[in-house]
Parts: C-alpha cells; structure tokens; sequence
C-alpha cells in the first residue's frame, strides 16, 4: 500500500467536511458572519466620524437636515455633547410643559353636573344648569326671546323644540341612562362655553357715515349674534367624540367634538363671534378651532321687518371642532447619543 498515508488522510478530510455541514448550521454561520461584517463596518464608520474632529461652522440644532448630517459625519464627543445637551434638555422640559398645560384643559369637559348617578336627581340637576345657559343667551339677545306661547314644565324645563335649538337634551319617557351622563356632561359644558364666548362677542354698531345712525339704540349699540341652530356632528351615537392625530399625538391623545353652529344677526356680530369662538385665551379650558366657515346675507324677510333696522341681517354658519386632551403611554423623547 503505497500511498496508504494519503488515502486515510483524504478520508479523514471528507469526514472532517461532512462532520463540519452536518454539525454547524450553515444558516446560522451565515447570520454570524453578517453580524461580524456589520460590525466591521459600523467599527470603520465609526474611525471615520472620529477622524473628521469637531464640526466646524454654526449648526442649526431644529433644521432636521444638518442634525442628521452632523450625526453621520461626526463623531458625538464631550466637547461638544456637553454643549448641546442643555439645549435638549430645555427643550425637553418644553416639550413637559406642552403636555402639562393641554392635560389640564381636559378636566372641563368631565366636570360632573351632580354628585350622584340617580337618575332623577342627576337630570334635575341637567335641568337646572342647561335652563340658566338658555336664560342667559336670551337675557344678551343671543338666543330668541321666549313667544307668549311657550311652556315651561313643572320642574322648570323649556319645550324640547326650544332646547334643541342650542343642542340640548330633552328626556321623552325614561330619564337617560347613567351611561349616557358622559356625552350629556360634555355636551352641556361645550354649550356653556360656547354661550360665553357668543355672549363676549356682543359689538357696538357705528352709524352708518352716509345717513347717520339708523335703527334703534340700544340695538346699534349692543348687537347680538343669534343663534339659529347647534347641531352635534361628532363620531357615532353615543360618543363624546374621535380620536384625531394631531403634530402634538406623541404627547398626548387629541379628542374632537363636532360642532355645526348657525348663527344669524348683522355681519359685524357674526364676525365678532367668530373671532371670540377661538379666541382661546383661558388656560383651563378646552381650545376651539373653526374648520369651515361661510358667511351668507339672508335674502327673504317678513314685511316691515327690515324697516328702521340697524344693520342688514346675515347667517353665518361655522363648523367647530371643541379639542379635549388626555394622558398617552410614556414614550421616549429625544436626546442626544
């Protein structure tokens, strides 16, 4: 056997090899040896961003571009991490204080109207804080004054047809149910701060410079937005309203209520009441965007109901969206690595 050496020697080679796929799985070879490629580069990545040094020149830390570039091309080092990370945390801090101030707006929706879930007891307590919004709509003249047909029940409940006008709730049969309280509680404190914010935008009306004042006085000088018609124009029935997502959803869950408002009355009180509907200036309530707008001049008239009138009569139909805020999952903000 003269070249037995070389023959066992094959032999145990090939043994070695089948050994070597049948005991290591190729698959798994495979995935390390990517981890380790990676790794290689992420390594050379890294010699690269330290070798540039320091960045030079003036960066914009908000221009999303440059803090990108600066990240990739630079090596993050105390020098200058030690510049940037007050500004990061200022900004974090910002960032706290936005969530904090929009939490506390969403407490006023959820203001109980009673302390008690009886139903009568609760739709008493409905009754009597729904009647003084009417009340005072009516007292400023942005509501119509109650016709000498009008009947009030025995606990103090306007018709439902004159509740409806400004979205109001009216039993028929059973006393809603406490699981319907939410949508009443928040529905109610919409219509309270609408009725202040309407209320607030009474204006004066300058006589006219080509015929001097023209209707009454006290008309010219506090006219009214009247309200024709609140519809509620929210998600499904019995939702207070729908999530949207908002450049602020990162930091807190955005609820919109719908609001379809109709207003009518002389075209500089309607333009007040749509300044002052988002005005917003109360810090503990809940902030009111108008999407749509549109402004119209009413075109038929009763007779005689435009003689010696103040200002011409217009309609103004405004679409609102009533923004309530609530707490999210903590997520990670960003920082500097």
């Amino acid at each position: 056997m003269k070249h037995i050496f070389w023959i066992v020697c094959g032999a145990l080679s090939l043994l070695i090899l089948v050994a070597w796929f049948v005991v290591v799985p190729t698959a798994d070879a495979q995935s390390a040896k990517q981890k380790l490629d990676q790794q290689a580069k992420d390594l050379k990545d890294l010699e690269r961003r330290a070798l540039a040094g320091n960045p030079p020149g003036v960066w914009d830390a908000e221009n999303a571009a440059e803090t990108e570039r600066l990240s990739r091309e630079f090596l993050i080092t105390d020098r200058w991490k030690n510049t940037l990370q007050p500004h990061v945390d200022k900004y974090k801090k910002q960032l706290e204080d936005i969530r904090t101030q929009l939490l506390g707006r969403s407490g006023w929706l959820a203001k109980p109207i009673a302390p008690t879930s009886n139903v009568l007891e609760w739709y008493n307590a409905y009754i009597q804080a729904s009647e003084a919004v009417i009340a005072n709509l009516r007292s400023r003249g942005c509501m119509v004054a109650a016709s000498p047909t009008e009947v009030v029940s025995a606990a103090g409940e306007s018709p439902s047809n004159v509740r409806a006008v400004i979205g109001l709730y009216t039993k028929s049969g059973s006393f809603p149910d406490p699981k319907e309280h939410p949508l009443l509680t928040a529905r109610l404190r919409v219509i309270e701060l609408l009725a202040d914010r309407l209320i607030a935008a009474r204006t004066a009306i300058a006589d006219n410079p080509l015929v001097g004042p023209t209707g009454r006085s006290d008309d010219r000088a506090g006219s009214s937005p009247v309200v024709v018609s609140l519809e509620w124009t929210s998600a499904g029935q019995g939702e207070i309203g729908q999530t949207i997502e908002t450049t602020v959803s990162s930091l807190v869950t955005v609820r919109s209520v719908g609001v379809r408002l109709t207003l009518a009355g002389p075209v500089s009180a309607l333009l007040a009441a749509s300044s002052a509907i988002e005005g917003n200036t109360s810090t503990d309530r809940p902030l009111l965007s108008i999407a749509n707008a549109s402004l119209s001049k009413r075109t038929e008239f009763a007779a005689g109901e435009r003689f010696d009138a103040a200002a011409e009569a217009a309609r103004l139909v405004l679409t609102i969206n009533v923004l309530d805020f609530a707490a999210v999952a903590a997520t990670a903000t960003p920082g500097v690595n």
